[in-house]
């Protein structure tokens, strides 16, 4: 038995490439039609609704990864707090209840409670002139450029 019956030609071995000796050139295992760049459907909507719908998506993550950055370090704090009294046996003072999701957002210089058209990601920092619409004192610019950012790195991953 030689090597060349030992091999089936049935594309188990060759995984379709062309040049065996036995098949032609034109079979692939990709269809020759299959859609490729802008033109083509992603889960039933076009390429450009998809790249939409991922900045979307992305600049909601920009916005939530402002939050954690935020509050997650008054929220270690306030557990490092609780505990070493708790250590030293120390009577618990007022601790301001804190988590990811409570309390609502408020202007860290009034405490208006943010409304939800103005915490719409990029667009209500545009439409607010960067500041707060209770005692318009300046917003940072950090918030925007994390949205931002956090948007840029996922569309260049979904074209990569």
């Amino acid at each position: 038995m030689t090597w060349l019956m030992a091999y089936s030609f049935d594309g188990a071995h060759d995984h379709g490439r062309s040049g065996c000796s036995g098949r032609r050139s034109y079979y692939r295992h990709v269809p020759a039609n299959l859609p490729n760049g802008p033109g083509c459907m992603i889960f039933g909507i076009s390429y450009y609704e998809y790249l939409f719908i991922v900045s979307f998506v992305s600049v909601c993550v920009g916005s939530f990864l402002n939050v954690v950055a935020y509050r997650l370090p008054k929220i270690l704090m306030n557990d490092w707090r609780w505990q070493a009294e708790e250590f030293l046996g120390i009577e618990h003072g007022e601790v301001e209840k804190i988590s990811l999701s409570y309390p609502r957002s408020a202007c860290p210089k009034c405490g208006h409670k943010i409304k939800s058209w103005e915490n719409v990601p990029v667009i209500s920092y545009l439409f607010l002139r960067a500041k707060c619409s209770s005692c318009r004192t300046s917003i940072s610019a950090r918030y925007p450029v994390v949205e931002i950012g956090t948007m840029i790195l996922s569309v260049i991953a979904v074209l990569a």
